[in-house]
């Protein structure tokens, strides 16, 4: 499955973002919530502690955008997996505009992406 971390300031990342996924007509489980929409297409996000995941603890390898004020680990996190970057963004957009704080999103590649530099670049989940 291709996916992304997102990681906000905001602690309250994940249950928001399970909230927009429920709104949809998602469904949801203790820390895993889903929505498959008409066409299929899946999106699903897992609640992260990831404060010894290597993946989250290490430097990303290259960064687009704005930097986060702080190191990775000490952002709230949430793992999203969805196959088709224009559905991932879409679901950015509105996390973004639902939590009114910034977005981070590391990608396959190792890239760390601030939200509006992923809207307009090339998110590799």
């Amino acid at each position: 499955m291709k996916g992304a971390y997102v990681f906000s300031s905001d602690p309250r990342v994940f249950e928001a973002f399970a909230e927009l996924l429920l709104e949809a007509g998602g469904s949801r489980g203790n820390d895993v919530a889903q929505y498959i929409d008409a066409q299929g297409l899946g999106t699903t996000v897992f609640s992260h502690q990831g404060a010894d995941d290597p993946d989250v603890v290490e430097p990303p390898n290259e960064y687009q955008g704005r930097r986060p004020p702080v190191p990775l680990p000490q952002l709230s996190c949430c793992l999203v997996e969805c196959r088709w970057e224009h559905v991932f963004i879409e679901w950015m957009r509105r996390l973004a505009e639902s939590l009114r704080a910034p977005l981070w999103i590391l990608d396959s590649d190792g890239t760390l992406w601030d939200l509006v530099s992923a809207i307009d670049g090339a998110v590799r989940l």
